[in-house]
């Protein structure tokens, strides 16, 4: 990862206490704890605050809880897991259960919530006596930052990415196979084939390789999971194409996330050869569901309404944009290790 600002020495943590983020709907109304739906519809209206939860694990166990299949309930986007999130869901029912460090409020009614039905995410991230080398880094740039995909994007050890590359491969058992067992942690339970409690999509997977084949247990994975891998190769496309552009000084305002309609550039054409796949199989003829025609994404990205207090920043960012890169530029330090080292193997 490239670094937008020079470097500094500066190093905070990201926690429930000091990282929050506040999901911004459609209509530009940031979503906290008094917020109230201005929009009718036949799905209850909550907002999901969370802590130490990553969105689809909370989602799931929510769903589980109150006897609905994880596709019941919508959701407009990710958030993150080391954070205080607040963002809304839907659903067809009411719902009665949750689990620990999750807080549902009932704000009204409204449509489904589908994937991408927010305008963008505020933050507010308390960072004590390094806020005025964060402020520092936002004078000297104005508050624009390489446009990155963040490390969560991809996965511990790149994993997302290398299940995606087997799935536009074709190779559905072997996706399966790297989700369930590649090594994440030092000490991982996957290599003895014993699952905890808290991987709960990787034992639903598990239950249903008994009952299906491959091809039929992908289909029956919610779709935004299985997405989540095809969108993380086109992420990863799109970080290595930044880097050389960076190196090469050749900075634009927008680029292609590569899909199967997408005109490639020279960049992308070198990283696809690299990767050993090509733009066509985007198609995904063996599993249309998961089909992605490429779309744009802006190279240089902006905060907004920041402002200071003693001992905090706040700002905004539009949908896809991540604090974590953006805080990374400012201060010059990459402390959530945007690196990924990730072994391909052709």
């Amino acid at each position: 990862m490239r670094f937008y600002t020079s470097k500094r020495e500066v190093r905070f943590s990201l926690d429930t206490d000091t990282f929050y983020v506040y999901e911004i709907d459609r209509d530009g109304v940031v979503v906290d704890s008094l917020y109230q739906s201005r929009r009718t519809g036949e799905h209850f209206v909550y907002v999901l605050i969370k802590r130490n939860w990553a969105t689809d694990v909370a989602i799931s166990r929510i769903a589980e809880m109150n006897n609905l299949r994880y596709r019941d309930i919508g959701f407009a986007g990710m958030k993150d897991k080391r954070a205080t999130t607040y963002q809304l869901i839907s659903s067809k029912s009411k719902l009665t259960s949750t689990p620990k460090d999750i807080e549902l409020i009932p704000v009204g009614s409204g449509e489904r919530l589908r994937m991408g039905d927010l305008s963008g995410n505020m933050f507010r991230v308390i960072a004590g006596q390094d806020l005025e080398s964060i402020r520092k880094g936002i004078d000297d740039t104005g508050g624009r930052f390489l446009n990155y995909f963040g490390s969560q994007r991809f996965g511990k050890g790149g994993v997302n990415v290398l299940v995606g590359l087997e799935l536009l491969r074709g190779r559905l058992s072997d996706a399966l196979d790297i989700y369930l067992y590649y090594k994440r942690e030092n000490s991982d339970l996957r290599e003895t084939g014993q699952f905890p409690r808290y991987l709960k999509h990787e034992r639903m997977i598990l239950d249903m390789r008994k009952k299906y084949d491959d091809r039929r247990v992908w289909a029956r994975i919610p779709r935004n999971i299985s997405l989540m891998f095809i969108h993380s190769v086109q992420s990863y496309i799109f970080n290595m194409e930044l880097d050389m552009r960076f190196d090469n000084s050749d900075i634009i305002d927008t680029t292609n996330l590569v899909g199967w309609s997408t005109e490639l550039n020279p960049y992308q054409r070198e990283i696809l050869d690299m990767l050993n796949i090509q733009k066509e199989m985007f198609r995904m003829e063996i599993l249309p569901s998961l089909n992605a025609k490429g779309g744009t994404r802006k190279i240089l990205a902006h905060a907004e309404r920041i402002r200071y207090d003693h001992s905090s920043i706040e700002f905004s960012l539009d949908s896809g944009s991540y604090a974590t890169v953006f805080l990374d530029q400012m201060v010059g330090y990459s402390y959530l290790n945007q690196s990924e080292d990730i072994k391909f193997n052709g």
